[in-house]
C-alpha cells in the first residue's frame, strides 16, 4: 500500500487543498502561514503514531464558517482529509483470494476522516455491489451500504463493520496494511539540560510530555538507559560507566549517517541542579547532554550546536527508536533533508517535507527516486 495524493478539506488556514499528488520525496514551498505545516499536520492525524490522542478537534474548523458548520457537526461532520493509497498486485491479489477476482474495479482506495475522528475507506466496487448510497452536505461522496444491514443516519461517514464487501475488505486487509503517519519538526528537537527528576515526575503521572521530552526518552530506550538508571545514587565509577556506554553507542549511531564532521563525539554528564536555575532545572539531577570536538579539543552544550546538527541528532534518535519498534510506517517530517540520512529509509512509505521559500535546504545528490516540489499558495 503506497500513498499517491492527499486532500485537506476545512482544516485551520486550509479550505481546500486540492488534490496534492506524492511521490517518494515531496516538498511544499511556499510563504509563511500559507498552510504546509497545517496540510502535514491534517494528514498525519489520518492515523498518527501518537494514537487517539492525536485527532481532529471542531475549533480547528476554519473561523469564517464554524458558526454554521457547528450546527451540523453532531449528525453530519465534515471530512477534513483524504488519502490515496494505490494496493500492489500481491495485496489486490490477497484481496481477490476472499472475494473474488475482479472484485475491485481499482487498485487505489481512498482512506478519510472526519470531524468526529471517524475513518471510512472509498472503494471502487462492482455496480451491482453499489447499493444502499448514502450523500450529506458535507460527505457527498459514495459510501456503499448492504441493505441487508440496517444503517442510521449517524453512519453516513463512519461504516460499522457490517456484512458489506466494502466494509469487510476495509477492516479485514486495508486497516491491516494502512501505514502509520509521523510528523516531526523543530519543536520536537531535543533540550541540552534535562531535569531528570521533572521528567520522571511527569513521565510516570502522564502529566504534559512534550514532544522535546519523547525525543529525549526515545534517546534513553536507544541508549538502553532508564529514567530510574540516571536518578539512582550510584557511585562514581558506576555512574561513569553508565554514561560513558550510552555515549558511546549514541556516537556510532548518530555518526554512521552525520558526515559533515566525524571529529565530534556525544557526551552525557549529571550534576546536581543549581538552585539559582530556573525551574525545572533547579532541583535534583540533572543530565547534560554535550558534544565534543575532537578537532579543537572542546565541548559545547548540545543546545549551543547548530540548528541542522540539534535537528538531525533529535530526529534520528527519535526515527532509530520507531525502526525498532514499528514495522509499517509512513514517515514525513519537517525543515531538512541531510545528503545520507536518506540511505536509512528502506521501511519508509511516501515522505512529505515542509520548506519556507526563503531558507536553504538540501536533497541528496545520491538520491536517484523521484522528488517532487509542490509550490504551496495561501
Amino acid at each position: 500500500m503506497r500513498l499517491t495524493r492527499a486532500r485537506v478539506i476545512n482544516y485551520k488556514s486550509i479550505d481546500d487543498s486540492g488534490w496534492v499528488n506524492l511521490e517518494d520525496v515531496t516538498a511544499l514551498v511556499g510563504k509563511n502561514e500559507s498552510g504546509k505545516t497545517a496540510f502535514l499536520q491534517a494528514l498525519r492525524k489520518l492515523r498518527s503514531i501518537s494514537g487517539e490522542d492525536d485527532h481532529f478537534k471542531i475549533r480547528d474548523y476554519p473561523r469564517k464558517g464554524y458558526t454554521k458548520y457547528k450546527k451540523v457537526h453532531s449528525k453530519d461532520p465534515a471530512v477534513v482529509v483524504r488519502a490515496e493509497f494505490e494496493l500492489t498486485k500481491a495485496e489486490v491479489s490477497e484481496i481477490e483470494a476472499t472475494f473474488g477476482k475482479g472484485v475491485m474495479l481499482s487498485n487505489l482506495v481512498v482512506a478519510c476522516m472526519n470531524y468526529k475522528n471517524r475513518r471510512f475507506w472509498e472503494i471502487d466496487l462492482p455496480q451491482s455491489d453499489k447499493v444502499g448510497v448514502l450523500r450529506s452536505e458535507h460527505n457527498p461522496q459514495t459510501q456503499f451500504i448492504d441493505p441487508l444491514v440496517e444503517s442510521k443516519e449517524e453512519d453516513i461517514g463512519n461504516p460499522k463493520g457490517g456484512e458489506s464487501i466494502s466494509d469487510r475488505i476495509a477492516q479485514e486487509y486495508l486497516e491491516k496494511w494502512m501505514p502509520k503517519f509521523v510528523y516531526f519538526d523543530n519543536y520536537s528537537s531535543m533540550r541540552g539540560d534535562i531535569s531528570i527528576t521533572d521528567l520522571k515526575k511527569r513521565s510516570e503521572t502522564g502529566d504534559g510530555l512534550d514532544e522535546a521530552d519523547r525525543t529525549f526518552m526515545s534517546l534513553l530506550t536507544l541508549a538502553g538507559v532508564t529514567l530510574g538508571d540516571l536518578e539512582q545514587d550510584l557511585g562514581y565509577e558506576d555512574l561513569k560507566v553508565e554514561l560513558e556506554s550510552a555515549s558511546i553507542t549514541i556516537t556510532d549511531e548518530i555518526f554512521e549517517y552525520w558526515q559533515q564532521n566525524r571529529q565530534l563525539k556525544v557526551e552525557f554528564d549529571i550534576s546536581q541542579a543549581n538552585p539559582s536555575d530556573p525551574a525545572p532545572l533547579n532541583e535534583g539531577k540533572i543530565l547534560h547532554v554535550r558534544i565534543e570536538n575532537a578537532r579543537h579539543r572542546v565541548t559545547v552544550s548540545f543546545d549551543e550546536r547548530s540548528k541542522g546538527f540539534v535537528w538531525f541528532f533529535s530526529f534520528l534518535c527519535y526515527f532509530s527508536h520507531l525502526e525498532e519498534t514499528l514495522a509499517r510506517r509512513c514517515m514525513q517530517w519537517r525543515n531538512r533533508i541531510f545528503c545520507d540520512s536518506l540511505t536509512k529509509d528502506s521501511l519508509l512509505n511516501a515522505r512529505c517535507y515542509t520548506r519556507h521559500i526563503h531558507r536553504s535546504w538540501l536533497i541528496s545528490t545520491n538520491y536517484t527516486g523521484f522528488a517532487r516540489f509542490k509550490t504551496w499558495m495561501a
